[in-house]
């Protein structure tokens, strides 16, 4: 386990660039609250979730600057209470943000999904019911435990700065990595997770959500479930069979359809080629098909043939 011994000073590079971080923060914080306050007309449930959340977000480097300051310009040796105070304070705000990070992004998810019918004003005093009030939960018995801060002057903490945050008790490991995910990590990762899933949904929601539905339940109720699966594949069997039974048939049909010719009383009778598909209308014969009118003419041409052969003999 790492604890950050005070005797082991921070090096001044890590020092300035947490403070330019800080001022940024702090900066950007006051930026975000001047233009809530000045232009009532963004002040929508959205934008007045994310200004709940930059007051949280200001005490954070607020705390940090106020901790390296003091470090670098105590006169006393004694810091356990600001030490103790710092924490909670930087503690507090932390896991307030996390919790309404991930209010921020269930009211936009539910505001693609409901559009109109979202319950934008029930979000806001749950959001901040809950965002508040967990972690002071959180942070109230952790000072009962007397777990944040530092046991003495010369003692250890969990941090990487001047800051201060869960006493490091080498111990007993068990109860201070308890503490390190209650007041903190455990929610940070949690936030993480819960906002990215609820960002995933939404971008499904609007960019491919609605259009796919419809094929998704296809592939996980039928493509995805054995039975219908299996009934599929007989059908397309079946199907594929029944394709090359009818095949074979017309194959034969078509052999059946040209009969052979039967000569009678000296002439040549093509009637077989015709079947019942010809009558005759007025004298006239009408064939059914085209095939019938060619061989018809083809005999009409042999007639003729014979007929001059025998008239020039």
């Amino acid at each position: 386990m790492y604890c950050n011994n005070p005797n082991n000073t921070t090096p001044a590079n890590v020092e300035a660039i947490s403070a330019v971080s800080c001022t940024l923060s702090i900066v950007g914080a006051f930026v975000i609250l001047m233009t809530y306050i000045f232009i009532p007309e963004i002040r929508n449930t959205t934008r007045k979730l994310v200004t709940c959340l930059t007051v949280a977000d200001l005490f954070t480097p607020l705390g940090y600057l106020t901790s390296i300051i003091y470090h670098e310009s105590k006169t006393s040796p004694n810091d356990t209470l600001f030490c103790t105070i710092q924490s909670a304070v930087t503690t507090y705000s932390s896991l307030v943000s996390f919790f309404l990070t991930v209010f921020i992004a269930l009211h936009l998810f539910l505001a693609v999904l409901r559009q109109q019918n979202s319950p934008r004003g029930l979000i806001l005093p749950v959001a901040n019911i809950i965002s508040w009030g967990i972690p002071a939960i959180i942070i109230s018995v952790a000072l009962a435990e007397n777990m944040l801060g530092r046991e003495a002057n010369d003692s250890t903490t969990i941090g990487t700065g001047s800051w201060c945050w869960v006493k490091c008790r080498e111990s007993d490991t068990h109860k201070t990595l308890f503490y390190m995910y209650f007041t903190g990590k455990g929610f940070e990762l949690q936030c993480y997770l819960y906002t990215a899933a609820l960002y995933v949904l939404m971008k499904l929601r609007m960019a491919i959500g609605d259009p796919s539905q419809a094929f998704c339940n296809c592939i996980l109720f039928c493509l995805l479930d054995g039975d219908v699966r299996a009934k599929i594949l007989r059908c397309i069997s079946c199907r594929t069979s029944d394709t090359q039974t009818n095949t074979m048939d017309a194959v034969e049909d078509t052999e059946n359809d040209f009969p052979s010719v039967v000569a009678t009383n000296g002439n040549v009778d093509f009637s077989p080629l015709f079947g019942h598909n010809s009558i005759k209308d007025n004298g006239n014969r009408r064939y059914g098909s085209c095939s019938e009118l060619l061989h018809e003419s083809v005999n009409q041409h042999n007639d003729i043939y014979e007929r001059l052969c025998t008239s020039t003999r």
